[in-house]
């Protein structure tokens, strides 16, 4: 900030001096020396604090649009692309995939989330939605789309990835899910997840890639929950 200021000023003197200088030495030239110096002096003056106060509110307004631009993306509670975000980074992806697949996609849901709400209160859930996000966070910077696409739903979508990276990807995230669970000290209610897979195919929409992925949850849940499904027998956490 200091050398921004500094630098705005030093260009304000010397446009001043500039025209000081021309002005002066046309018609008081005999005086042009302490007008130069009196010229700098009083820009220094004015310039500066005009300066800062000015670059101190661009800064603030540039944080402010970062901070906008934040929360239109990130989900607040678990810190993870929102829905309205993750869609639309997933569907540039697929878009962008003219032939072949574009990867794999890892829906997630909490199993018996309105039972830890209900028993253990809203504090508890939002609790155990918060560290869920802590949990997948870390699979965002390995190159995959991470969101919380609403309630207790996560999904993941891996590019280039296939059913066997998904299930073991499924199985860390289900331990972690489980550690939750007793570090909040829910006892029998433990996090566990049910999670429904589906391979993005050549040309495939993402409307009709979730709802694959979603139809392999619903057998999951069906299927005794605490479980991954993609459409060969379920594979238990």
């Amino acid at each position: 900030m200091v050398w921004q200021c500094s630098l705005v000023v030093v260009a304000a003197i010397l446009g001043a001096e500039a025209l000081t200088l021309l002005f002066y030495s046309i018609f008081f030239s005999d005086r042009l020396y302490l007008d130069l110096l009196l010229t700098a002096a009083i820009v220094l003056v004015v310039a500066y604090p005009l300066a800062y106060v000015f670059l101190t509110q661009s800064v603030r307004l540039l944080h402010l649009t970062e901070a906008i631009e934040r929360a239109s993306r990130i989900d607040d509670l678990s810190q993870l692309l929102n829905r309205k975000s993750f869609l639309a980074e997933t569907d540039a992806l697929l878009t962008k995939c003219s032939t072949g697949s574009a990867g794999t996609f890892l829906y997630l849901d909490i199993d018996h989330f309105k039972l830890i709400n209900d028993e253990m209160g809203h504090a508890v859930g939002d609790e155990v939605i918060r560290r869920m996000g802590l949990a997948l966070q870390p699979w965002a910077g390995k190159g995959n789309v991470v969101g919380r696409l609403g309630g207790e739903e996560f999904a993941i979508f891996m590019p280039s990835g296939d059913p066997e990276n998904a299930q073991i990807l499924y199985r860390h995230i289900a331990l972690e899910a489980k550690d939750i669970g007793r570090e909040l000290g829910l006892g029998s209610q433990h996090v566990c997840l049910s999670a429904g897979v589906a391979s993005h195919q050549s040309g495939q929409s993402l409307p009709a890639l979730m709802k694959l992925a979603d139809e392999n949850l619903y057998k999951a849940k069906s299927g005794g929950r605490n479980r991954l499904e993609f459409g060969y027998p379920g594979i238990a956490a």
